[in-house]
């Protein structure tokens, strides 16, 4: 299990899971349904923000799923802690 703290970390775990498989972006895109760009833009950490939908597509086509827990590491706030 991997654990990001960021959309960004997330891309990159998007990128060497594709790469892993031996799957090209475009392949990606096809298979997730969603645009070349958009995975070109996830997987640099360019993309500001990814709805749940678009996610959850990628992560599928890579047989790859999303978890939430509570945060492990001190210090850093947990997700959705403060956020009122």
């Amino acid at each position: 299990m991997t654990f990001v703290n960021t959309l960004q970390q997330l891309g990159q775990v998007v990128r060497e899971a594709r790469r892993a498989a031996k799957m090209t972006q475009a392949e990606l895109a096809s298979q997730s349904g969603v645009s070349r760009y958009t995975v070109i833009r996830f997987e640099t950490g360019k993309l500001p923000d990814i709805n749940y939908k678009t996610l959850v597509s990628i992560l599928r086509a890579l047989g790859l799923e999303l978890q939430v827990g509570e945060e492990r590491v001190s210090g850093l706030p947990i997700l959705g802690e403060g956020d009122d």
